[in-house]
């Protein structure tokens, strides 16, 4: 499997791991409503994790060229994630409640506010693992990657 590939399916896979925590720690049932609620968290996350991993490929593969640590490009893509997963997690709320029944007066101007909010909350409830595992990971990926290209000039 190429280095992009464990990338990707890492965005894919360890996302899901705070949110069934978290869900978990909340008292949700694996039935059809702990389910919706597991994919209305879950689905922001990866789709976050995606983002950030194809946003910060280039980087990544740039450090493996020049032999570079990967850490800073990981611990970015952390944040990016974060980040992302706030507006994603705001918008999905939008999307499946809508504005009026979610924020009550309806103002759009509170999706910004919210996207950050959940945003923060997130580093701040998963990023002491999430930042220092995604870092060791670039660097694993990095590695491979690094091998990948001595193949290639072969």
């Amino acid at each position: 499997m190429s280095a992009r590939a464990i990338l990707h399916l890492c965005a894919l896979v360890l996302p899901m791991i705070p949110v069934l925590i978290w869900l978990g720690a909340m008292g949700k049932q694996f039935n059809v409503a702990g389910l919706t609620a597991t994919l209305l968290i879950a689905a922001p996350a990866v789709l976050a994790a995606q983002t950030a991993a194809l946003l910060r490929w280039r980087a990544l593969d740039k450090r493996a060229r020049s032999k570079q640590s990967a850490w800073p490009t990981g611990l970015g893509m952390a944040v990016l994630t974060h980040f992302f997963f706030g507006i994603y997690l705001a918008l999905a709320f939008v999307a499946t409640t809508g504005l009026q029944e979610w924020r009550g007066d309806g103002a759009i101007w509170q999706v910004p506010l919210q996207a950050i909010f959940f945003g923060i909350v997130s580093l701040g409830l998963a990023g002491a693992v999430s930042l220092p595992v995604t870092a060791w990971l670039a660097q694993v990926i990095s590695q491979r990657r690094e091998k990948e290209l001595a193949l290639e000039s072969r």
